[in-house]
């Protein structure tokens, strides 16, 4: 008599993986994933628009306080087909803990100050952070803006 044993190890960081991403095709959805702690990254499809409004987060708790690094990514494809992202809401998520990054790749993002862009610098999703928190990050990576 033979007897294969046959020991399969997962990965327990892969089987995570795809619970942690979403795609976003409305504001709604994309409030949604900030408030949702098991979501750390939003793919925003080649091609597409997507708005941030006001009216988006109704029934979230606000701000929603973002303890995980977060990345809204569009398409890694050409320049020209990466997602316009319009921010017209305001103050509504705060970076938590020391280290926490809230990262945007590959958008074109246009709104992301009510004043003119050049004037100040900074993004006005963002709510100010808790005091002392003091390596908490934005980071735009390969994206284009809309002066």
């Amino acid at each position: 008599i033979s007897v294969l044993v046959a020991f399969v190890v997962v990965d327990g960081e892969a089987a995570n993986h795809e619970r942690d991403v979403r795609t976003a095709r409305s504001g709604v959805e994309l409030a949604a994933a900030f408030a949702d702690e098991g979501v750390s990254t939003v793919l925003v499809e080649a091609g597409g628009d997507l708005t941030l409004a006001e009216s988006d987060w109704e029934g979230i708790p606000l701000p929603v306080r973002l303890s995980r690094n977060f990345t809204i990514r569009g398409s890694a494809a050409p320049q020209a087909s990466w997602p316009v992202f319009r921010l017209m809401a305001k103050r509504k998520v705060q970076l938590m803990l020391d280290g926490v990054t809230l990262r945007l790749q590959y958008l074109a993002i246009h709104k992301s100050r009510s004043d003119n862009l050049l004037r100040a610098p900074g993004f006005d999703l963002l709510h100010p952070s808790p005091p002392g928190i003091t390596s908490a990050s934005f980071v735009m990576e390969d994206c284009s803006g809309f002066l």
